[in-house]
């Protein structure tokens, strides 16, 4: 298998299970209501996966990966990567502590 295949389905199992987890998540939330997502189209800046979470058909949400997921051009040396940017939790963290920005829910 080459590494262009295997990144290929780490980037598909990794969607999948972010679509799964959201999807589980926010039914569980709002059980008496529709949940739908939706990618993010090419056009959006960001390195991270991402869906539109939708609640009954109004755009609610917003659901991303924490960490980064290589491009199919770069090279990636998982082992010495971290999983997880701790530095965009702490940014989270401090903005929800001064009150600026969204609500986020870190699963």
């Amino acid at each position: 298998m080459s590494i262009g295949k295997s990144l290929n389905f780490l980037i598909h199992n990794t969607k999948k299970y972010l679509h799964r987890s959201v999807s589980t998540y926010f039914e569980a939330a709002y059980p008496e209501k529709t949940v739908e997502l939706k990618d993010k189209s090419e056009e959006f800046a960001g390195v991270h996966l991402g869906v539109f979470v939708f609640i009954d058909h109004e755009p609610s949400y917003y659901a991303k990966t924490l960490g980064s997921v290589p491009g199919p051009d770069e090279e990636s040396d998982f082992p010495n990567c971290p999983k997880i940017d701790l530095m965009e939790i702490y940014v989270y963290f401090l903005l929800k502590l001064i009150g600026v920005g969204p609500v986020e829910y870190i699963m």
